[in-house]
């Protein structure tokens, strides 16, 4: 038996048809090619999931919503809080996209809305960061930090229509 290293399916073939008694019949294989048929940076990323929308029903410290400078779309929202009878006492609360994650170190770690948090500050104020659902949120307030983790606590989900339609009536 005369084996021509070729394939290694034609050697099976000459093997299998030598121990049968018989001729070997040629085989015929198919090579993979050499690239993909989509290239890999060709494929579509996945499509982040749109953020679920927080919402304030009971604002702190006599926090109402500010219309104008409230936003949201498919990626991200901002809702603005402040009390219109006391300056400088504000809420930002962001979820998605807008949310910036401060360049320092945490102050503290904390639990937000049952989930790990971090609890940042400036000296006037707090700023608390966590995730929940696959999505980042924000709070950034001019309060002590038991006031914006009682507001956090408060907060609604909601979907992008129900957000809009609030924001809209306030």
């Amino acid at each position: 038996m005369l084996i021509i290293p070729l394939r290694p399916t034609f050697l099976v073939a000459v093997a299998l048809a030598a121990a049968a008694g018989c001729e070997p019949v040629p085989v015929a294989t198919v090579q993979p090619t050499s690239k993909p048929a989509v290239e890999p940076s060709a494929r579509a990323a996945p499509t982040p999931a749109p953020p679920t929308y927080l919402w304030a029903p009971r604002p702190p410290a006599g926090m109402t919503v500010r219309a104008p400078a409230s936003h949201a779309d498919s990626t991200s929202f901002v809702l603005q809080l402040a009390n219109p009878g006391q300056a400088g006492v504000e809420m930002t609360i962001s979820g998605g996209a807008a949310v910036q994650r401060p360049n320092s170190r945490p102050a503290e770690a904390v639990t937000i809305r049952s989930q790990p948090g971090s609890a940042y500050t400036t000296g006037a104020g707090w700023t608390v960061v966590w995730e929940e659902g696959g999505q980042s949120y924000e709070i950034i307030a001019l309060l002590s930090l038991q006031q914006v983790l009682d507001a956090a606590f408060r907060l609604q989900l909601v979907d992008l229509g129900t957000w809009r339609q609030r924001v809209a009536a306030a």
